[in-house]
């Protein structure tokens, strides 16, 4: 059995800096709205705890008396499940928050804890420097104009996607409802990411086609250069170039099986504070970007359920929404 550990609101880890406070007072109170007397849990891993975690476990206390962090091992892989005791802890809980190495968001654990009441912000991969930059803003205006594409990718049809490195996709989105992830999770059931700041669709499971190119960053991983691949019947079939990046992530998929190639995610960032700085939570909310994800999209509207979640970032894109161009070279046109 996996070794985890758990802190109860007595508990004391460090002391914060002034900003370090400031981002997680303002996470506590506009983004999660903590209420006194609520239950708050703090989901996080080895890796994350010192640093990342403390900043939300100390200034969660200054909300509510009720405040537990519970460590785990690194799942190993975004879309994971956590160990069967944390998920059980996680239905027991009004506030939870997630700075992990690998993403819990689109989990049972996760999904379960929401239909239960549970307010949830993921935060796959975060850094310090990240919360810094991101976590102390207004979110107001971040929902606004996530909840605006959403509804437009909601109405949607069919979407065309094309950037400079060389993305040439078309998608079906019949009957799929576009999502907005606002970064303000004050409702019973809520769910999304922190840093925030997207609206994203699951596309129909078969339908996805063209050429796919991603850009910077795949997943954890840094890209040298764009790799780039060939899209048939809403899966990946292979590299256009057998670089090495190409050849590692069709590696991973081959481990996981043929329901990681899916097309998953049509993705849209809103976030003006997001940076190329940070890794793939924070990139995919850049302000006028895209990101693609691969496997996983159960949890969100479509059909694949696996332990796989991928994302990849497409940078200076146009997206039109039948026919109608919402973002040109990485502009919106609203």
């Amino acid at each position: 059995m996996p070794r985890i550990i758990t802190f109860n609101s007595k508990a004391k880890t460090r002391k914060l800096s002034p900003k370090e406070k400031l981002a997680g007072e303002n996470v506590m109170r506009q983004c999660m709205a903590v209420k006194p007397g609520e239950k708050v849990l703090i989901v996080t891993d080895t890796k994350k705890q010192k640093i990342e975690a403390s900043i939300f476990f100390e200034t969660a206390k200054e909300f509510t008396d009720q405040v537990k962090m519970v460590i785990i091992s690194p799942t190993g892989e975004h879309g994971q499940e956590p160990p069967q005791k944390v998920a059980n802890l996680m239905l027991q809980n009004d506030v939870i928050l997630a700075p992990t190495t690998y993403s819990l968001t689109h989990t049972q654990a996760r999904e379960k804890a929401c239909k239960n009441g549970a307010q949830v912000a993921t935060m796959p991969g975060i850094t310090k420097n990240t919360i810094l930059r991101t976590l102390t803003m207004d979110y107001q205006e971040v929902a606004d104009l996530s909840k605006k594409i959403s509804g437009l990718l909601t109405m949607a049809t069919k979407a065309e996607l094309t950037s400079p490195s060389g993305t040439n996709m078309v998608f079906d989105l019949k009957g799929r409802d576009g999502i907005s992830d606002t970064g303000l999770f004050t409702n019973s059931g809520d769910y999304g990411n922190l840093p925030a700041g997207e609206a994203f669709i699951a596309p129909v499971e078969g339908k996805s086609k063209g050429i796919l190119v991603f850009e910077a960053v795949y997943g954890d991983k840094k890209l040298k250069y764009p790799v780039a691949f060939e899209v048939k019947k809403g899966l990946i079939t292979k590299a256009c170039y057998k670089k090495r990046a190409a050849k590692e992530i069709e590696k991973a998929l081959n481990q996981v099986g043929p329901k990681a190639r899916n097309i998953a995610e049509l993705g849209i960032g809103t976030n003006k504070m997001a940076s190329l700085k940070g890794g793939i939570l924070e990139l995919e909310k850049i302000y006028g970007t895209c990101h693609i994800a691969l496997g996983n999209n159960a949890h969100f509207g479509g059909e694949v359920d696996v332990p796989y979640h991928i994302d990849g970032l497409i940078i200076n894109p146009t997206l039109k929404l039948d026919g109608q161009t919402t973002l040109k070279n990485g502009k919106f046109m609203l």
